[in-house]
């Protein structure tokens, strides 16, 4: 094998580690957290209540959003109410994020009420944003720092996609 070859194996076993573990935590996870219910967030959060939010095993998954319709319809889908950023970090075992730019990242990520201040032991954030590379690496610099397992993993395929997922 070349020395090419043996590199894009090494990063592609090492992509797929990250996403058998990072599945896996999300399986197991007894409450999950959801900021960002905009157009593909509000899609993706009803999705992983209806696929994971069950009142009798203890699961369930945690919403926010600064639109306080976008959460109400969240809710009435069987999703829960989150206080705060700093609330979804304390009780939460996964947190996704689909927030509108590089700027909200930062400030939802890294602010001293954000999730990486105040996140569990052995928590699982996982970003969703279109964001700027070097934001990102420095959120998931900063996760790490804390022992904070951190996904960047941007979506695409619109509503529609987000909808049929």
């Amino acid at each position: 094998m070349r020395k090419s070859q043996q590199v894009v194996t090494s990063i592609c076993s090492k992509a797929t580690r990250r996403y058998l573990s990072s599945t896996r935590a999300v399986n197991a996870a007894n409450k999950i957290g959801f900021i960002g219910l905009g157009q593909m967030g509000s899609r993706m959060a009803v999705n992983l209540v209806s696929r994971h939010a069950d009142e009798t095993e203890g699961r369930s998954v945690h919403v926010l959003d600064m639109n306080d319709q976008a959460v109400e319809a969240c809710v009435g889908q069987g999703a829960v109410r989150a206080e705060s950023v700093q609330a979804i970090a304390k009780e939460c075992d996964v947190v996704v994020t689909m927030l509108p730019s590089s700027k909200q990242v930062m400030s939802v990520y890294t602010d001293d009420d954000g999730l990486v201040p105040n996140a569990k032991e052995d928590a699982l954030f996982i970003d969703c944003t279109t964001l700027e590379p070097d934001v990102a690496k420095s959120v998931w610099s900063q996760a790490s720092d804390r022992s904070v397992q951190m996904v960047d993993a941007p979506v695409s395929g619109g509503v529609g996609g987000a909808e049929a997922a």
